[in-house]
């Protein structure tokens, strides 16, 4: 007997809303083409935010706890829900037309090998290489970052220096 009524997930229907769309989001995507649009993927999105919405509005109407004092469903967590999901819609809106724009894609991600041994030690020239496949954003460093090594840089020249 399952102890687990159907009104405890009723206090986390928003949640597996929103679950359940963006799997279907993250299933969906490898069958678009390499530099098809992924507007349709957006417009999944946008009707997971809503279902959310909807969700949330279904929910209020069941103020209480769910699976075992663990989840509460109030006015707050009403209203953090229905933020959640209309801020979800209007960046998922905001964002699809830009993503065209931009030309952003999934193939835009770099696909570097990076090898886990030194290849300028003579111990492993001429060895086979154990390389790994590392998805590395496609811009890695930041301007934040490169203005990080280089204030290390200047402190590594002061401190030999003796300055």
């Amino acid at each position: 007997m399952n102890p687990i009524q159907s009104a405890d997930y009723v206090a986390i229907l928003p949640e597996l809303v929103l679950a359940g769309f963006g799997l279907l989001v993250m299933m969906a995507e490898p069958f678009f083409a390499k530099g098809a649009s992924r507007k349709p993927l957006g417009w999944l999105a946008f009707a997971g935010a809503v279902a959310a919405f909807l969700a949330t509005w279904y929910q209020a109407s069941s103020p209480g706890h769910g699976f075992f004092f663990m989840v509460r469903v109030d006015a707050f967590s009403t209203f953090f829900h229905a933020v959640v999901a209309l801020v979800l819609a209007a960046c998922t809106l905001a964002s699809m037309d830009y993503v065209d724009r931009q030309h952003i894609r999934a193939a835009t991600m770099k696909y570097q090998q990076h090898l886990r041994r030194p290849a300028s030690h003579p111990a492993y020239r001429n060895q086979p290489s154990n390389d790994v496949l590392v998805i590395q954003p496609f811009d890695q460093t930041t301007a934040r970052d490169r203005a990080v090594e280089r204030f290390r840089g200047e402190i590594f020249q002061r401190r030999n220096l003796g300055a």
